[in-house]
């Protein structure tokens, strides 16, 4: 049967064995901690660019119109509708 002075040393062991556990365990959660936010930031740089190219394929998309379909609608008037109209012009503003 154990003596007091055992249980008490075994006690001790496990008590120090926790306290050397929840020290490795705040070192890894701090780890972890700094490594979230280089991720955050990695994200954020990687968002900022992506949000960069969609406004890229946006401004394409716009000269697409412009580039390649108005200059035919014209044709298009003409041959199925039979109209030739007197202006054509993607620029105009009304207020």
């Amino acid at each position: 049967m154990e003596t007091v002075t055992q249980k008490v040393d075994r006690l001790e062991q496990a008590m120090l064995e926790l306290i050397e556990q929840s020290r490795v365990t705040k070192e890894e959660l701090a780890q972890l901690s700094r490594e979230m936010l280089e991720f955050k930031d990695e994200m954020r740089v990687f968002k900022d660019e992506m949000n960069k190219r969609w406004g890229e394929l946006a401004n394409k998309m716009g000269t697409l119109v412009e580039d390649i379909f108005f200059p035919s609608f014209e044709i298009v008037l003409k041959k199925y509708f039979n109209v030739t109209p007197k202006l054509l012009t993607h620029t105009v503003k009304f207020r």
